[in-house]
C-alpha cells in the first residue's frame, strides 16, 4: 500500500509550475514577518486565481515556466513488488491481489495447485500435531471422556468441477472393475473400494456393509457363472448393475455372426450343418415333462448362496432338519424327475430351462441340464406361483 501512495504522489509532480521572484532569498532571510506574510498571501491568491483550465494571473514582466516529467517504468516496478510479496507470502498473485492470470493461455490453475499443496502440507505437518494434543483435552473438558478413534478430517482445498468429478469417478471405477475381473479382488472387496470413493465422487454410497459382507469371497468367475448371454442363462434374481458391468468381459464373440439386441445370435449365417439360423435351439435336447439328465447339480457357490448364505436367496429356513447335501440332492432328484401332471408338474422354457413343482411338498426347482441347478424353494403362493411363472416365462408342457 505504501508503494501505491508514493506512486500516486509522484503523479502530482509530473506537472510543476515555476515562477521567478526577484530577491526571494533576501525576502526569506532579511524580510520582516509582515513582508513574508504578505508574500504568502500573494501566492495563495495566485493559486486561487489559477483556473481549472491552467490559466494563472501574474504581474506584467513576471516569468512563469511549466516543467513536465514522465515516470516510465512505474508499472514494472509495481509488478515486481507484487511478485516479491507473493513469493514471500507463498500466495499466488492472482489470489493475493485479485488479478486475472497474465500471459497467453494462462489459467492460474498450476499456481493455485502449488499454493494448495503448500497449505495442505502445513495442515498435516504443523496444524495436525497441535490439534491431536488439544482435542483430548477439549474432549475431557466438554464430555469428561476422550472418545476412541477421535480423528481430524480437513476439508479439501481444491473442489473439482462436475465434469472433472465424473471423469475421476469413471477412471477409478474402471480400475476397481478391472482388478475384480483380473481376480485381484473379490466382489466384496471391490464393492468396499467403490464405497470408499463415495465421499470423493458422490457415487456408490448406497452399497451397504451387509451386501459387502455377503459378497466376500465371491470372485469374477462366480459372478459370471451360469450367465452365458448366448444361452440366456442367469439366476432368478435380477442382476445388479455391478454384476452386469462385470459380465461384459465374459461375452463370447463370433466375427460376422449377426446378433440380436440381447446378445443372442440372430438369423443369418449357419452355425452347423443342420441349423439355418443363429439362435441356439436349447429345447431340442430338453423334455418338458419327461426325465432329463443333469450333468451337474448346484455349483458350490450357488449352493452356498441358496442354503445358509443369508439374504433373500437363502432358503435354508424352509428346509429345517436338512443338511446342505440333502438340500442339493433333493433339488437334483426333483428337477430330473418326470412330470406326471398330478403330483409333479413341469414345463420347459424357450431358453431350455427345466422347471419342476412338487404339489405335495410345495417344492419348486429349476435349472439347465448342462448348466446346473439354479434354485429350489417353497413358494408362498404354491401352485399359483408355478402357473404364474409358466405364463411369464412362456413355458410349455409339450415336447
Amino acid at each position: 500500500m505504501a508503494l501505491r501512495w508514493h506512486m500516486a504522489a509522484l503523479t502530482f509532480r509530473a506537472n510543476v509550475d515555476t515562477m521567478e521572484v526577484r530577491n526571494l532569498d533576501q525576502l526569506f532571510s532579511l524580510g520582516s514577518a509582515e513582508q513574508q506574510r504578505r508574500f504568502w498571501n500573494t501566492m495563495q491568491a495566485q493559486s486561487v486565481c489559477k483556473s481549472n483550465f491552467g490559466m494563472q494571473l501574474v504581474n506584467e514582466g513576471t516569468k512563469l515556466t511549466n516543467t513536465q516529467y514522465t515516470f516510465a517504468g512505474l508499472k514494472d516496478i509495481y509488478d515486481s513488488m507484487c511478485l516479491d510479496l507473493a513469493g514471500a507470502s507463498r500466495i499466488p498473485v492472482t489470489k493475493l491481489f485479485g488479478r486475472a492470470p497474465a500471459g497467453m493461455n494462462a489459467t492460474g490453475e498450476s499456481d493455485l495447485q502449488n499454493y494448495y499443496d503448500y497449505i495442505d502440507n502445513l495442515r498435516e505437518s504443523v496444524l495436525r500435531p497441535i490439534l491431536y494434543r488439544l482435542l483430548p483435552v477439549m474432549a475431557m473438558s466438554a464430555w469428561g471422556i476422550a472418545p476412541e478413534g477421535l480423528d481430524i478430517a480437513f476439508p479439501p482445498l481444491w473442489m473439482p468441477t462436475a465434469k472433472e468429478a465424473a471423469e475421476i469417478a469413471k477412471a477409478k471405477t474402471e480400475t476397481v472393475i478391472a482388478a475384480f475381473q483380473a481376480g485381484l479382488l473379490d466382489q466384496g472387496a471391490a464393492q468396499s473400494e467403490l464405497k470408499k470413493l463415495s465421499g470423493e465422487t458422490g457415487l456408490f454410497d448406497a452399497i451397504s456393509d451387509e451386501e459387502i459382507a455377503k459378497n466376500q469371497g465371491r470372485t469374477f468367475q462366480d459372478v459370471t457363472a451360469l450367465r452365458d448371454p448366448l444361452m440366456g442363462l442367469g439366476f432368478e434374481e435380477e442382476d445388479s448393475p455391478f454384476e452386469l458391468a462385470a459380465q461384459d468381459a465374459a461375452v463370447m464373440d463370433y466375427p460376422g455372426q449377426p446378433r440380436e439386441k440381447n446378445g443372442r445370435f440372430a438369423a443369418g449365417k449357419k452355425l452347423t450343418g443342420e441349423q439355418n439360423h443363429g439362435k441356439l435351439d436349447a429345447q431340442e435336447s430338453v423334455s418338458a415333462t419327461g426325465k432329463n439328465h443333469f450333468t451337474q447339480g448346484f455349483t458350490d457357490y450357488n449352493l452356498n448362496r441358496h442354503f445358509g448364505g443369508g439374504g433373500k436367496s437363502d432358503h435354508s429356513d424352509q428346509y429345517p432338519g436338512y443338511t446342505k447335501e440333502q438340500y442339493a440332492q433333493r433339488a437334483l432328484d426333483l428337477v430330473q424327475s418326470r412330470a406326471d401332471g398330478k403330483r409333479i408338474l413341469g414345463y420347459k422354457t424357450p431358453k431350455g430351462e427345466v422347471v419342476r413343482y412338487d404339489t405335495a411338498t410345495n417344492d419348486y426347482a429349476k435349472g439347465f441340464p448342462h448348466g446346473g441347478i439354479k434354485t429350489m424353494f417353497k413358494p408362498d403362493d404354491g401352485i399359483y406361483y408355478f402357473r404364474g411363472r409358466m405364463r411369464a416365462e412362456r413355458g410349455t408342457d409339450r415336447d
